[in-house]
């Protein structure tokens, strides 16, 4: 990579030379905020981009193309206990970066850095169920504060972040919903999930207990699902 550096230092840099890995960056966020993907934002921010983000921050668009760094970059995951299936979310994400530089609403670049990413081989996905027992067993390993949300992602079968984003005034008692916005769903399309059976039960006991929890600690809780208070990161959950 050194020499790759060298010669294009060297030689002068023209416009997809001086493009830098920030700048591209910026236009994948910018997307993601005019298109209202919320959530593939939050993803990013959350977990994709604090492995992209160390890795290639500093270097140029054209240096990460064509100098072997995403090479570099898959072996630095794996030897940081990376999946194949994280790594190849990654670099979705970065080959979607160049992708939207070099189209005709940006124009960051040219189309000649946009890289040819390959994906990683995937192990199948899983098969099989848990049973009720081995999920009761599962909730009770877990600490307070996880249990709620592990419980409602597995009454719904919500995504993760979908659950963890709902907000106290997502919840209508009155007509007995829980609410899911577009802006939080998988394919844009909001939900209402009735209020009745465990969900119901397990709704009203996390609303009243917030209650009790605000009176706690004199502050507002927004959050359905908390710890503490404060909104439950993915990551945190995750592990």
């Amino acid at each position: 990579r050194d020499e790759f550096l060298s010669r294009v230092r060297a030689s002068g840099l023209t416009r997809d030379e001086r493009v830098t890995y920030e700048q591209i960056r910026q236009v994948y966020v910018d997307h993601c905020t005019v298109r209202d993907r919320a959530a593939s934002l939050e993803t990013f921010l959350d977990t994709r981009g604090k492995h992209l983000d160390p890795f290639f921050c500093g270097m140029r668009a054209i240096e990460i193309s064509q100098s072997g760094a995403i090479g570099q970059y898959i072996a630095h995951r794996k030897r940081g206990g990376g999946s194949n299936a994280s790594i190849n979310r990654e670099l979705q994400i970065l080959g979607q970066m160049f992708r939207l530089a070099a189209d005709d609403e940006h124009r960051l670049i040219g189309r000649g850095p946009v890289p040819q990413i390959r994906k990683l081989e995937e192990p199948p996905p899983r098969q099989g169920v848990v049973t009720e027992k081995q999920f009761a067993e599962i909730l009770s390993k877990l600490p307070a504060w996880a249990v709620a949300p592990i419980k409602a992602i597995n009454i719904t079968g919500w995504r993760v972040r979908a659950v963890l984003s709902r907000r106290k005034t997502d919840v209508d008692l009155e007509r007995g919903f829980l609410i899911l916005d577009r802006e939080s769903s998988k394919n844009r399309t909001a939900y209402k999930w009735p209020l009745s059976g465990d969900l119901g039960d397990l709704v009203r006991v996390q609303v009243a207990q917030i209650a009790l929890e605000e009176r706690k600690l004199r502050r507002v809780i927004a959050w359905l699902f908390h710890r503490d208070g404060r909104p439950i990161p993915y990551g945190t959950l995750y592990d």
